[in-house]
């Protein structure tokens, strides 16, 4: 499967073409090799909330000490399957309330998380400031590139990064005669209609249909736009791994991210992060927090949600040709 990444927002849009097995790349079993031990990441976990969500990551350890990140060449199993739903990524998601585990298999070696899923069925309004804003940000809208710039685009203008959620949900649900969402119709609003592209929109097409952004965005449209202001504030931001060295074969890196709220409730967002490659040249970051190397390097990802930002350096060492020598030029300095 070909992943693609843009790298500008508003303007001209440059698309990157990262395709994780070339011809000329290992097959599977090569890229697993024979790992030593897995780590999962987290080792257990609930899923509180009806929109709840987890991002594992798996990682095998190898007997000459280097580590691979084995998260979407594993084999993701619920033992069972009608309390959690869990995708080849190992992304998770809550289907009713219960107790079960989740196996993890790979490389021979296999291991199981305790999962525990609470108040799935419950009914708890989209929340603009931490659902709605941050998806707007993700998308690329808030972007100063795109409507975060301080005279908007378009006639439409968000506060950076939704530093400013007052005037963001303003701008939302009033202005431009509030033509933007519609609670009656969702999918009939301009921001639907243009992140979708079913106008003409200078941005393009921002998400599918099908989507969990398209999903949240509707389903705070047909609640009635509602804007909850009494919310915990953002506490401290946590990205795994905070710092890894790849080596080839492996040229990816799943991305987990974790926040923690001031009334001490804690929440997976790795799908509610804006992610950012300092080098776009030397490796791309998906809206999912995969990262993946184009080539050797050195990059900082730089991980935002709300109002806070963490970065996480990666490395990518690539192995020289089997044949290759040092050719020891004489020395011509000092």
């Amino acid at each position: 499967m070909t992943r693609f990444i843009l790298v500008a927002v508003c303007g001209a849009l440059t698309i990157f073409s990262l395709s994780p097995l070339q011809a000329d790349s290992p097959d599977e079993n090569a890229l697993v090799g024979d790992p030593v031990s897995l780590e999962l990441l987290p080792e257990s976990f609930a899923l509180v909330g009806p929109r709840a969500s987890q991002q594992l990551i798996v990682t095998g350890f190898y007997a000459d000490g280097t580590q691979r990140d084995l998260t979407e060449l594993a084999a993701w199993q619920p033992v069972d399957g009608d309390v959690l739903d869990v995708t080849t990524n190992g992304f998770a998601t809550g289907l009713r309330d219960g107790v079960a585990d989740l196996d993890v298999r790979v490389g021979g070696l296999h291991a199981r998380v305790p999962v525990t899923v609470k108040n799935s069925q419950q009914e708890r309004p989209v929340g603009f400031r931490h659902e709605v804003m941050p998806v707007l940000s993700a998308a690329g809208c808030s972007d100063i590139r795109c409507h975060g710039a301080p005279s908007g685009k378009g006639g439409f203008r968000l506060s950076l990064w939704g530093g400013n959620p007052d005037l963001d949900y303003q701008q939302l649900t009033h202005a431009a005669y509030a033509r933007r969402t519609s609670p009656h119709n969702p999918d009939s609003g301009l921001i639907m209609l243009k992140a979708l592209a079913r106008v003409g929109h200078v941005g393009g097409q921002r998400f599918e249909s099908d989507s969990r952004f398209a999903e949240l965005l509707r389903a705070w449209q047909t609640e009635g736009v509602h804007d909850k202001r009494d919310v915990p504030a953002l506490h401290s931001l946590e990205v795994v791994p905070a710092h890894r060295i790849l080596h080839a074969p492996v040229r990816w890196q799943q991305l987990a991210v974790r926040a923690t709220f001031k009334d001490g409730s804690r929440s997976d967002v790795t799908r509610r992060t804006t992610f950012s490659s300092s080098d776009v040249g030397v490796a791309g970051v998906d809206r999912n927090g995969r990262v993946e190397f184009l080539r050797q390097g050195e990059v900082a990802i730089l991980c935002r949600f709300l109002d806070q930002m963490v970065s996480v350096r990666l490395l990518h060492i690539v192995n020289p040709p089997a044949d290759f020598r040092w050719p020891d030029p004489p020395a011509e300095n000092f």
